[in-house]
This record gives C-alpha cells, structure tokens and sequence, in this order.
C-alpha cells in the first residue's frame, strides 16, 4: 500500500506541476495579444499551483514573479513591477548566490522600472549593484 500511495502523490504531483507549465503557456498566448490582465492571471494561478509544490525559495517561483512584474511594466503599474521583481530578486538571492545572472536581470529590471519612474537615483543605484555582480 505504501508504494500505491507514494505513486499516486508523484502523479499528482506531476499532474499539478504540468497545469502550472500550461498556465505559463496560456500566459505567453495573452501577452502576445496585449491581454496583459489575463496574461497576469494565468501567471498568479501558476505561481499558486507552484508555491504547494516546491519550497518557498525555488527559482520557479521566482521565475513566475519575474513575468508578473513584466506584465505590470507593460501595463505601466510600475509599483506593483517594483514589488513583484523584488520577490524575484529575493528568492534569487536565497536559492542561488552563485547564480549571479539571475540576480543581475532581477538588479536591471527593478533599476529599468525606477529610470521609468523618473526616480534615477534609484536606478542608478539598482544599475551600479548590477555592475558589480558581472
């Protein structure tokens, strides 16, 4: 019985995990079509769907909030970009620090949002931390 019960939470597990990819896929087919608010949505169920799955610190989940504050750069919500890309920088900080790519992008695009914001001291201090993670 155990072993039943071990592969029936791998596949639900598996089941779970490939509703969170089709979610991201969704995402991808709004974004094209300028539907940043649905696009947002699949992103937000796909960020529930991997938060029960993995621990807190998984670079998915930072990957998801990366795209969700894609989305409200382009819809021009640049408080809610800030808020979601520092999630991202967070966790990618904690999961990996030897992974200084994902940090850099996470640096630029919380430095982006702030030179679009027009508050440049703060981008050029995002864009200097940039510099000396390379």
């Amino acid at each position: 019985m155990p072993n039943l019960i071990s592969c029936l939470c791998y596949h639900f597990s598996f089941l779970a995990f490939n509703l969170n990819v089709q979610y991201k896929n969704l995402d991808t087919v709004a974004s094209s079509k300028g539907d940043y608010n649905w696009s947002r949505n699949c992103f937000q169920k796909a960020l529930e769907i991997r938060q029960k799955l993995v621990e807190s610190d998984d670079p998915g989940i930072a990957e998801i909030h990366h795209h969700i504050g894609s989305i409200y750069y382009c819809k021009g919500e640049y408080k809610w970009a800030i808020e979601s890309s520092n999630k991202a920088l967070t966790i990618h900080r904690r999961a990996s620090s030897e992974d200084n790519c994902k940090i850099a992008a996470s640096l630029s695009n919380i430095g982006s949002i702030h030179a679009k914001e027009g508050q440049y001291s703060k981008a050029l201090h995002y864009h200097l931390l940039l510099i000396n993670k390379i």
